[in-house]
């Protein structure tokens, strides 16, 4: 990445390494690193983008269900300002609804961006819970890509856990959720 001009002129730069396929994530350290905001590459032919906010988090319960469909993760973001994050009720894995609302925090809700081949698509479909689905999500550079949202009627009974910030700091802070949807 360019890094500015030595004393004498002469431009220089910085040279960031990363294992193979780690390419988006790279990208995105070096675009910090410059202080420009990182853009969402565009999905791969056969393929969707699709944003998760919660159990198919890498490393998280419901993961193994996006890798053995043969997803990659394919870059870390956040979402729009406006989205707000909530602890469904239930028994079984525990699990986020992720809902625009319009009054969310300025800087989104964490999520990661998987590219999922296109036939995956609707097979994961017919393994997601109601009041769960799959829209389209808003992300904070701007683009929108497929991902699992809620609607506000699917909420009632949940927790707002929005001031952690994504799921993985959500379940971080176990104890009790900011506080119940509705109030």
């Amino acid at each position: 990445m360019p890094a500015g001009q030595r004393a004498d002129g002469l431009p220089f730069g910085v040279q960031f390494v990363a294992p193979a396929f780690a390419d988006a994530p790279l990208l995105d350290l070096a675009a910090a690193w410059c202080g420009e905001p990182a853009a969402a590459p565009p999905a791969q032919p056969g393929t969707a983008l699709l944003a998760v906010a919660g159990a198919h988090l890498s490393g998280l319960p419901l993961n193994h269900e996006l890798v053995s469909a043969g997803a990659r993760l394919a870059f870390r973001a956040r979402t729009a300002p406006g989205y707000r994050l909530y602890r469904l009720s239930g028994p079984g894995v525990p699990r986020p609804g992720l809902v625009r609302t319009g009054d969310g925090p300025a800087d989104g809700i964490a999520v990661e961006v998987w590219q999922v081949p296109h036939q995956a698509v609707g097979a994961l479909l017919d393994t997601v819970p109601a009041p769960l689905g799959l829209g389209r999500v808003a992300l904070d550079d701007g683009t929108s890509v497929a991902g699992f949202i809620t609607a506000e009627h699917g909420v009632r009974d949940a927790t707002d856990v929005t001031a952690a910030g994504g799921w993985r700091a959500a379940l971080a802070a176990g104890g009790p959720p900011s506080r119940p949807a509705g109030s």
